[in-house]
């Protein structure tokens, strides 16, 4: 074991309150999912299948999705980066992890590179794409505080941040919703313009 006898010194006095723990980390994510879950682009932790199952929460971790190319939801701030990785873009996440860094709120990536992208597996030969689904969640990953010791003032500012971030980038979704369908009727009426006037110089020829 890589346990020596001062860790497992440690350990066996904290032991005695892990199940105190654990309950604390279920409450702090049971009111993290209470606040974000009608929030715009996240994808919270699955509640259904942690249920009954004594899950640990060691972790929060939300899905931040890749918004459109043209949805200025961040200001144009969320801009592509070159990944050394061959990583899909990670634009809105970095955003949003950079935006709650600049109010307080630390999070953090655990895992930004797959496995099979480290370099330590180069010679594996997998290249970009060939694990697809794992690239994709690698660039969308974000764990938010959780712990024993957050207290609900610390819990309710992550969230009041997270919520007016969110609610920013789904104003702006709405925003280019809007100018796409107004573009699109813009479109529609120069095609029935178009016909109209084919339409009538036939006619004053037929006439």
């Amino acid at each position: 074991s890589r346990l020596d006898a001062l860790q497992a010194a440690v350990l066996n006095v904290k032991l005695p309150h892990l199940s105190r723990w654990v309950e604390r980390r279920s409450a702090i994510a049971a009111r993290y999912r209470e606040a974000l879950e009608s929030c715009s682009g996240v994808t919270l932790p699955d509640a259904a299948s942690a249920a009954g199952v004594g899950h640990a929460w060691n972790q929060y971790v939300v899905r931040v999705r890749l918004c459109p190319d043209s949805q200025p939801n961040c200001a144009g701030a969320c801009r592509d980066a070159t990944s050394e990785f061959g990583l899909p873009s990670s634009r809105c996440r970095d955003w949003l992890k950079q935006s709650l860094q600049e109010q307080g709120v630390n999070t953090i990536i655990y895992y930004p590179i797959p496995i099979h992208r480290q370099p330590a597996y180069a010679d594996q030969q997998l290249a970009p794409g060939s694990l697809p689904v794992t690239e994709q969640l690698c660039s969308e990953v974000l764990s938010l505080p959780i712990f024993p010791e957050l207290s609900l003032e610390q819990q309710d500012q992550v969230i009041a941040v997270l919520r007016t971030l969110l609610a920013r980038n789904a104003q702006a979704e709405r925003m280019v919703a809007f100018h796409r369908l107004g573009l699109l009727a813009f479109i529609e009426a120069l095609i029935f313009i178009a016909i109209l006037v084919v339409a009538l110089a036939y006619a004053w020829r037929k006439g």
